[in-house]
């Protein structure tokens, strides 16, 4: 047990057991040892100072057990890293954890902090609202336990399990995979744009009332999707796949040329959703599906309708483009701007709306 524990030069090494520390925490230019050992630092405000982020100079397991604010005034390593009392603060910092990572109490992150999960291990605890993550990096397979909300989260390599809501209010990459179970992302810019890596999902719900995201490849997603009015999902050319149950409340556009380019006999509907099928010029498939207001966008080719049609609000065509209903019926209440060309074989009676 000590109070201040400073290292001026040479080598330390740690007890294997417990080492305890009720003061500051300083290593200026020598070494420590961790011997595999448990740091507790057990004092109110501390202060954790030099170098710590190398291998002759970096934790085991350390504990936050005080009361007060305990701070990162310099980069750090550790393996393990529970905070069960006071306030942890890695402003500015960069803080690698390569084991299971416990936040009980409150974390203190800004926009230029950055936390490394590598190892392995769980990520548990109080991990949103004034305890939030901040910006995180995914270096190796990682369990998210707890609801967590982040600035930037980049999953670089490994799988992030994560059954719990995931809120992201900055950038989204993945070069690694997500396993959402039965979690939900929540992408949280109501302004701006956002992007939204190809993956599977499980729920997915786009928060954006003014702006873009934009999926940088296929997106799959098998349980609900939500948009909500005044964003817009861009699809871009890449297929929208999965057993979704949609809430459109946004506007969902589509160039994917793909059979079906978004799931089919769905409900796009939502509140006040729109779908865009973008491709201005050569063909695009419409699945069937029930949709509020449709928007087809070609000006030179031929939407082709794969399924039944039914739109209940607004139906657009744009000057050039054609719409072929091929055998299908076009059914619904919807006030119709053709301006381009509708063209069908259905014999029903009636083909459209009468």
């Amino acid at each position: 047990t000590t109070g201040n524990f400073t290292i001026t030069s040479g080598s330390v090494t740690a007890p294997s057991g417990t080492l305890y520390i009720g003061g500051d925490y300083k290593n200026s230019s020598g070494s420590f040892a961790d011997n595999s050992g448990t740091v507790i630092f057990n004092g109110a405000a501390q202060t954790l100072s030099g170098t710590m982020n190398t291998a002759s100079t970096d934790f085991a397991n350390v504990q936050f057990t005080g009361s007060g604010n305990k701070t990162f005034s310099a980069n750090a390593s550790t393996t393990a890293l529970t905070v069960s009392a006071g306030t942890l603060i890695v402003s500015g910092r960069l803080l690698t954890v390569g084991g299971t990572f416990t936040q009980n109490s409150v974390l203190t992150t800004d926009g230029t902090s950055r936390l490394y999960f590598s190892g392995s291990g769980n990520i548990a605890g109080t991990l949103t609202n004034g305890s939030a993550l901040g910006n995180v990096e995914i270096l190796a397979s990682r369990t998210l336990s707890n609801n967590a909300s982040t600035t930037n989260l980049a999953i670089t390599s490994g799988t992030l399990t994560a059954s719990v809501l995931i809120y992201i209010y900055g950038s989204f990459t993945n070069s690694g995979t997500l396993s959402p179970g039965t979690g939900t992302v929540y992408l949280t810019a109501v302004g701006g744009s956002q992007s939204i890596p190809s993956e599977t999902y499980n729920n997915l719900t786009l928060l954006n009332t003014s702006g873009t995201d934009t999926a940088t490849g296929a997106l799959t997603v098998n349980g609900t999707l939500t948009t909500t009015s005044g964003g817009i999902l861009d699809m871009g050319t890449f297929q929208l796949l999965g057993t979704v149950t949609p809430t459109n409340n946004g506007t969902i556009t589509t160039a994917n040329t793909t059979n079906p380019a978004i799931p089919a006999s769905k409900d796009w509907s939502g509140t006040t959703g729109t779908v865009i099928f973008a491709a201005s010029s050569g063909g695009q498939s419409i699945p069937a599906g029930t949709f509020k207001t449709l928007t087809l966008s070609n000006t030179s080719g031929t939407q082709t309708a794969v399924g039944a049609l039914s739109v209940s609000t607004a139906l657009n065509t744009t000057s050039g483009g054609t719409l072929d209903m091929s055998t299908f019926q076009l059914s619904g209440a919807f006030t119709p701007a053709n301006n381009g060309t509708i063209t069908t074989a259905n014999t029903t009676n009636p083909a459209i709306p009468a």
